[in-house]
């Protein structure tokens, strides 16, 4: 069986399948069932001919990113002595990549998000249909909700196998939309979706904000019979004390992975990204990511995370603005891809894409700077206002059984944060260099959340940047 639609790149695991995807007049894909497609930007709901939508099914969404500064979507951030970084960063917060000790460090949130666009047509279109399915939706809408699971979540981040066993289990149907930022995510919410979707997977750092926004339901003592899978160093958090929003899904790093077929020289050091050899210029990918992006160039130059100090502030711009030239590239949905294909010698990358991206062929391997890189940890969250909050507590309870959230790492190549899991793990990822930095490595830093002045700044740097 074949499509031909206007989609985003995506993976066809099923004729049974929903899609919901943005469009940019003139991109169109084609493929088979299975196949990765081209990547590109989409505005429509296109289901696959023919196909049956039966309980298990699944709509993903990648759209071109449209971050609003940080300074824009939380503009309620705290001041005065909270004005600082939400988690106290230090070198004794900071936790080893890989070595599963956290002590009473947490995580920085990444990348990746979802736009609102409305266009003519489309939305003219989605009226009318919403019309007509509004009487449907009107007589049958109480007894649909208690069948349904809606999902808000990063994009390649959960097997399909695993939405259709829970499916399968709970006789639920599960819709997924993705994002590609923490900070869409939070835009996209506040702009109306809340209320939408029952759970959603945040950053460490977006957790803390939004619970500080009331946009999180509290889970009550007895709702989670597996609660008390979560490791303890996990439970604790800064961001969530006593998990009563949240619950662990996915720890990692940030850095760059090179490729050894171009460049055979030391990679250990953040100049790979800032101040390239030679061979290495205009063949650099770069996430799309600020606080990632901003980050490691802090611990580039060796300064303190938002920093409010003038010299140190134009140093950075100046820095940035500096090894622009030498960067081919901004994409975080790309950054696998890129390095497979050969068009990045070098890319900014999340550890388990980097495992995914050599095991695809590429040539390349990991660094772990000597300045410095980024550790961050994924969360699922309750949100407020979730229409099927039953299901999405029996998600949440689903994905704390290691069987289960064992099959999320071994396909994201990341790693978890519930008691049990390392027995389920394949072989290979066990000693996987993206997940087993030397003995050397420096410990990793969490992206911090700046105070709204020095946000501001950072955001007049970031919109420089990325002229």
């Amino acid at each position: 069986m074949t499509f031909d639609m206007d989609c985003p790149r995506v993976r066809v695991p099923s004729a049974a399948t929903r899609f919901r995807c943005r469009l940019e007049p003139g991109w169109r894909m084609r493929g088979n069932i299975g196949e990765v497609a081209p990547r590109t930007d989409a505005a429509c709901t296109v289901p696959l001919p023919g196909a049956k939508l039966p309980g298990a099914s699944t709509r993903r969404n990648l759209v071109p990113s449209r971050r609003k500064p940080l300074s824009e979507t939380w503009p309620n951030r705290p001041r005065g002595p909270r004005a600082a970084p939400f988690m106290k960063i230090d070198a004794a917060q900071d936790i080893q990549a890989g070595d599963g000790q956290a002590g009473d460090s947490h995580t920085g949130g990444r990348q990746i998000g979802l736009a609102i666009r409305q266009g003519g047509s489309s939305m003219s279109r989605y009226l009318r249909l919403g019309a007509a399915a509004a009487v449907v939706a009107f007589a049958a809408g109480a007894v649909q909700a208690e069948g349904k699971l809606s999902i808000y979540h990063w994009f390649e981040y959960i097997p399909q196998e695993l939405l259709d066993k829970f499916s399968a289990e709970a006789g639920v149907e599960v819709t997924m939309d993705t994002f590609d930022s923490n900070e869409a995510m939070l835009a996209s919410l506040k702009a109306g979706k809340l209320g939408s979707y029952d759970v959603a997977v945040p950053g460490d750092y977006m957790v803390e904000i939004m619970i500080g926004e009331g946009m999180l339901d509290e889970v009550k003592p007895g709702e989670l019979a597996n609660i008390g899978n979560v490791e303890e160093q996990w439970m604790g958090v800064p961001f969530d004390p006593g998990r009563k929003h949240s619950i662990p899904y996915q720890w990692g790093s940030t850095s760059f992975s090179v490729n050894r077929d171009a460049y055979s020289g030391d990679i250990n050091t953040t100049s790979i990204l800032f101040d390239p050899p030679e061979a290495l210029r205009g063949k650099i990918n770069v996430l799309d990511s600020q606080g990632e992006v901003m980050l490691m160039a802090t611990l580039h130059l060796g300064i303190a995370q938002c920093t409010n100090d003038r010299e140190q502030l134009k140093a950075l711009d100046t820095l940035l603005q500096g090894a622009k030239p030498h960067w081919a590239s901004f994409g975080s949905d790309i950054a696998k891809d890129v390095l497979v294909s050969g068009d990045a010698a070098v890319g900014m990358i999340w550890n388990g894409f980097s495992a995914k991206a050599r095991a695809e062929g590429a040539n390349i391997e990991y660094a772990y700077p000597k300045e410095g890189y980024v550790v961050w940890m994924d969360n699922v969250v309750l949100l407020k206002d979730a229409p099927n909050r039953a299901n999405a507590l029996r998600f949440m309870d689903f994905l704390l059984e290691p069987e289960n959230i064992a099959a999320v790492t071994n396909y994201a190549r990341y790693a978890a944060g519930v008691k049990g899991v390392t027995d389920m793990l394949d072989p290979d990822l066990k000693s996987s260099p993206e997940s087993v930095p030397p003995a050397d490595a420096p410990r990793g830093t969490f992206v911090a959340v700046c105070d709204q002045k020095t946000q501001e700044v950072y955001d007049a740097i970031w919109t420089r940047l990325k002229k």
